[in-house]
């Protein structure tokens, strides 16, 4: 009678100690949860703390079909939402021939009330890529263009 007592005592204590875990475990799991409605709220008055500045838009004006050895002029218009931007830390122009790991950084000069300009000379006809590396106002934006350039 003792050992079928002993036997079943241990078999409650197996149980118990299992019930135990699995409570302490989903204790641990609703505690690490996240309550969604609070943190909505949290983020939502994050959101309406937090200033962000317009994107810049950078529009390059380009010759349509530019001649190998002739100067041309590429002009960045700089924008955030519609106004012009004259205060920009640096506009560069990258010019790279397609499938060439050489690449050209030229600099840009203010012209003001339209843009910045650059002025290069292609010598080698083929199809390029224009990036001007644009950083204003704490951005840096650098759009890619294409240009093809004939003899």
């Amino acid at each position: 009678m003792l050992v079928i007592l002993l036997k079943k005592r241990g078999f409650i204590v197996k149980k118990l100690g299992s019930i135990l875990i699995a409570l302490f475990s989903i204790m641990l799991l609703a505690a690490c949860g996240d309550d969604s409605a609070t943190n909505k709220e949290k983020n939502s008055n994050m959101d309406m703390n937090m200033d962000m500045p317009a994107t810049l838009t950078v529009d390059v004006q380009m010759p349509s079909d530019p001649k190998v050895n002739e100067e041309v002029s590429f002009l960045a218009v700089v924008k955030q939402e519609e106004e012009l931007v004259e205060d920009a830390d640096e506009v560069m122009f990258e010019i790279r021939l397609k499938g060439s790991d050489q690449k050209e950084m030229i600099e840009s000069e203010l012209v003001k009330g339209e843009g910045y300009e650059a002025t290069y000379t292609f010598t080698k006809a083929g199809e390029y890529e224009i990036i001007p590396h644009t950083t204003a106002r704490n951005q840096h934006v650098m759009p890619t263009l294409e240009i093809t350039v004939s003899e």
